[in-house]
């Protein structure tokens, strides 16, 4: 599933009046909208990586347009904005010409919005309602795109990555019939390819502050384990004063050694993760898979390195480990009276 923030008026079901009388919710509304005579609002965010293509925001016209039909649709008007990294920006009015979109541009798409007002006839009422609906999606691999050829250098990941990818807003007049319309857009965008690749990046910034304990306890579970395997040599009990004072100073220093490696290490490996690509995009043509394709290649690339730190992490403290218990055992047989 998605990752959807949910805005929403709460659904009470009923709301009781002075005299007792329970009246539903959605007949308040209906009076606050009639009397007040202004709109409310649904919106979502969403988070997720998406590769949203030409067909996908089709689909969402086709399925907007089809909600809509249930209503007693009396007009609609469609404006589609799309925003590319050279901040030039094109203007659509129908389907059509967005079949029609030039395949071939030479920049991507940082942005795509889209506007759909919707006028129906209330068969209740009798009277005409105006519905606006509004999608806004954001391609946050355009955006590092455009930051490094505009700076030279690179957007922060983290904070890119904690940025919302998109929003959807439906003002309504009648709540039933703008929540149908949220959800025809909800369902949709579940549909969209979204990148699994981001999960794991994620996960662990989101618990980043646990990384340097996780590798400390690495670095700990491999001392214990090579001390463990030399238990018989190191802890004799027949040692004098002097060599357990010895040994335990070694094995000390060896300890440190393992720690100071093990937050180096898991320093390097949080900086490779930070340097991974968020993938969500808008595909339209060769431009945006162009850069698609380099940042996976990228991300493979540091994937790599990050898993060496963590196998690093590993071999280092059982090396450091092992080299310590062996030089405390060494130790201990020289002085032994």
């Amino acid at each position: 599933m998605s990752n959807i923030s949910k805005m929403e008026p709460e659904d009470a079901g009923n709301i009781e009046l002075r005299d007792g009388t329970s009246v539903p919710l959605e007949m308040v509304q209906k009076i606050f909208s009639e009397v007040n005579g202004s709109d409310e609002a649904l919106s979502r965010i969403v988070y997720d990586d998406h590769i949203v293509t030409k067909d996908n925001v089709q689909q969402l016209l086709i399925q907007l347009i089809q909600a809509a039909n249930q209503y007693q649709l009396q007009s609609d008007t469609l404006r589609i904005t799309i925003l590319r990294t050279d901040d030039n920006q094109t203007e659509l009015n129908c389907l059509e010409s967005l079949n029609q979109l030039d395949p071939s541009p030479a920049t991507p798409i940082e942005a795509i919005v889209i506007e759909y007002q919707f006028l129906l006839r209330n068969p209740i009422t009798n009277k005409l309602q105006s519905y606006d609906v509004e999608v806004g999606l954001i391609s946050r691999a355009a955006k590092r795109f455009k930051a490094a050829k505009s700076h030279g250098v690179d957007v922060q990941m983290m904070r890119l990555r904690s940025s919302m990818s998109g929003k959807f807003e439906v003002s309504y007049s009648e709540y039933l019939v703008g929540k149908f319309l949220m959800s025809t857009i909800e369902n949709w965008y579940n549909s969209v390819e979204k990148s699994t690749k981001s999960f794991w990046p994620k996960f662990i910034e989101r618990h980043n502050a646990w990384v340097p304990l996780i590798f400390r306890l690495m670095g700990t579970a491999a001392f214990c384990i090579c001390v463990w395997l030399f238990r018989d040599s190191i802890f004799a009990i027949n040692f004098t004063n002097s060599q357990v004072l010895l040994s335990g100073l070694i094995l000390f220093v060896t300890f440190s050694i393992v720690i100071a490696t093990s937050l180096r290490l898991g320093s390097g490996f949080l900086s490779y993760v930070e340097r991974l690509y968020p993938v969500s995009a808008i595909k339209f043509a060769d431009a945006e898979e162009k850069i698609l394709r380099q940042y996976n290649k990228a991300n493979s690339s540091i994937a790599t390195k990050s898993f060496l730190y963590l196998a690093g992490q590993v071999i280092s403290s059982l090396i450091v480990s092992w080299i310590g218990a062996l030089m405390t055992v060494e130790t201990l047989a020289k002085i032994a009276p």
